[in-house]
């Protein structure tokens, strides 16, 4: 499921480099709702690959076993792509200011917790588009 994984990793983030792209493009403030579209997007690409070269529905482990990868993908894509912005496109004061927060037992804390709802959010998201269009580009 690794190699899944890689597909799902890469196509989130080059849709998210694009959305974000776009999105400053037509100043449109929904970064949420375009990475929940990455992430469906990536799925559904990640699928549609099993589909292809396994011949086959996933089974339930390894569409538990792809989304729990594809998280880790979405996570480590995502740090290194804040780590990018705050780091090369930040003026100097803010990205000191955020840095700062990082620090902050109370905003880790804060983040901590809204890492895990996010996470247990797009682990669904991820699992169910996996999941459904496996199962419709199988039957295809």
């Amino acid at each position: 499921m690794g190699s899944y994984a890689l597909v799902f990793t890469i196509t989130y983030l080059v849709a998210t480099l694009l959305a974000n792209a776009v999105m400053a493009a037509v100043k449109y403030d929904g970064s949420f709702s375009a990475n929940v579209a990455s992430v469906v997007l990536a799925s559904f690409i990640a699928a549609w690959r099993f589909t292809k070269q396994e011949r086959r529905i996933p089974e339930p482990a390894e569409k538990a076993q792809f989304s729990k990868m594809a998280l880790a993908g979405l996570w480590l894509s995502s740090l290194v792509l804040v780590a990018i912005y705050v780091g090369a496109l930040l003026p100097a004061t803010e990205a000191r200011r955020v840095l700062g927060l990082i620090s902050s037992t109370r905003a880790l804390l804060l983040g901590l917790g809204f890492a895990v709802v996010m996470s247990l959010v797009y682990y669904f998201v991820i699992k169910w588009a996996f999941s459904w269009y496996a199962n419709r580009s199988h039957r295809a």
